[in-house]
């Protein structure tokens, strides 16, 4: 939604919707995941690994907040097809959301 995402970079600083979008993106598949963690596990396994992956996305999610806080706005500001995928922290969060 590009006025969506005009208006998130306007009111919380340039490169916030691609953040929020990497994240909601984290959020999506660790839901899914436990979604078919539920359905395909018996309940205690599927429940302990549940409970087990929200460190790995956690960890994901800090990563791909701090790539994006770290590098300029104008390495980001491109799409995916744009952006210079040798600066080490687009690499990481483009690539991290993605894992």
């Amino acid at each position: 939604m590009p006025g969506g995402a005009t208006g998130l970079d306007t009111v919380a600083g340039h490169g916030a919707a691609n953040v929020a979008q990497n994240l909601l993106l984290l959020a999506t598949v660790y839901f899914l995941m436990c979604f078919y963690l539920y359905a395909a596990a018996d309940q205690r396994r599927g429940r302990r690994r549940a409970r087990a992956e929200p460190a790995l996305v956690l960890v994901l999610v800090v990563g791909v907040a701090a790539a994006s806080a770290s590098v300029p706005h104008r390495e980001l500001a491109g799409s995916f097809a744009t952006t210079d995928m040798t600066v080490w922290q687009v690499a990481f969060f483009r690539a991290g959301a993605c894992i």
